[in-house]
């Protein structure tokens, strides 16, 4: 006997999520983070924020060079990591970025609101 068997719609295969795979947060604060930027993603009503010449202004400002730098520091840290998670630059992702930091680096108090102080 012979079986004639024909899919309905022909089928295409990728093979690369069966060898990247998912990536999966290894504690809850960065699951609680990737859940909001899914949110934030999904959002089209967040105001996208563009400075593109901040390193100048902040360059040309009157701060003292140690804080200068510091927030120089933390701005590159936090355009790479909305960079890296495909993110805009928008008061969400900034919070999502404040929050991924204070657990990934368990930060102490005062680094936090120097880090929100350099974003603001």
């Amino acid at each position: 006997m012979v079986v004639n068997w024909l899919p309905d719609k022909p089928k295409t295969f990728s093979l690369y999520p069966a060898f990247i795979g998912r990536s999966k947060p290894k504690d809850r604060v960065k699951r609680q983070a990737v859940a909001r930027q899914v949110k934030l993603e999904g959002n089209r009503n967040m105001k996208e924020i563009r400075f593109v010449e901040w390193a100048q202004v902040l360059a040309q400002s009157q701060l003292p060079e140690r804080q200068k730098r510091s927030w120089e520091i933390t701005l590159r840290w936090y355009l790479s990591f909305c960079r890296r998670g495909r993110a805009s630059v928008t008061v969400q992702s900034a919070r999502d970025f404040i929050a991924w930091a204070q657990a990934e680096k368990q930060a102490q108090p005062w680094q936090i609101e120097e880090w929100k102080e350099a974003i603001n």
